[in-house]
């Protein structure tokens, strides 16, 4: 497998108030990496406010264990 060029440019207009909206965002599917990548960098920024829900929002992206 070989190094990728791909860009994306993935952005949002805020951050979300729940599970439920971070759950909602169309990146939430996970069809590419560049998704996921972009909802890990979205829970990351949550921690400060909010610890509880960006620490819920990386469990949803580790799937079931």
């Amino acid at each position: 497998m070989g190094a990728s060029n791909d860009i994306r440019e993935i952005s949002f207009s805020s951050l979300p108030a729940s599970l439920e909206a971070f759950r909602a965002l169309p990146q939430a599917a996970m069809e590419t990496p560049f998704d996921t990548a972009a909802l890990t960098v979205l829970a990351l920024c949550l921690y400060p406010e909010d610890r509880a829900l960006s620490l819920a929002a990386l469990d949803f992206l580790r799937g079931p264990r």
